[in-house]
């Protein structure tokens, strides 16, 4: 994938860490990654109030790709999925 790619993982008991990102890289060349210490494997319930902003960040800092993406693929709307690949 092309596309911007949003890759975080949890630093903490059960997270993948760094290896998150790294494994993300397998598909996507595109990406910015970040590791949540202290988080689990479920970031998403445990460390909401970090991860926010930087979803917020992301999105913002990609508008324009975002919508480009969007019109060469015929896409009108864009979701958000949590990987674990």
């Amino acid at each position: 994938m092309t596309m911007p790619v949003l890759a975080v993982g949890g630093g903490g008991n059960g997270g993948f860490g760094a290896q998150q990102p790294e494994n993300i890289r397998c598909y996507a060349t595109n990406v910015e990654a970040h590791v949540l210490q202290g988080c689990g494997h479920w970031v998403t319930e445990e460390c909401a109030p970090a991860l926010n902003p930087l979803i917020s960040s992301f999105w913002r800092g990609h508008e324009e790709e975002v919508a480009r993406f969007s019109r060469v693929r015929g896409i009108d709307q864009i979701g958000f999925a949590v990987l674990d690949v």
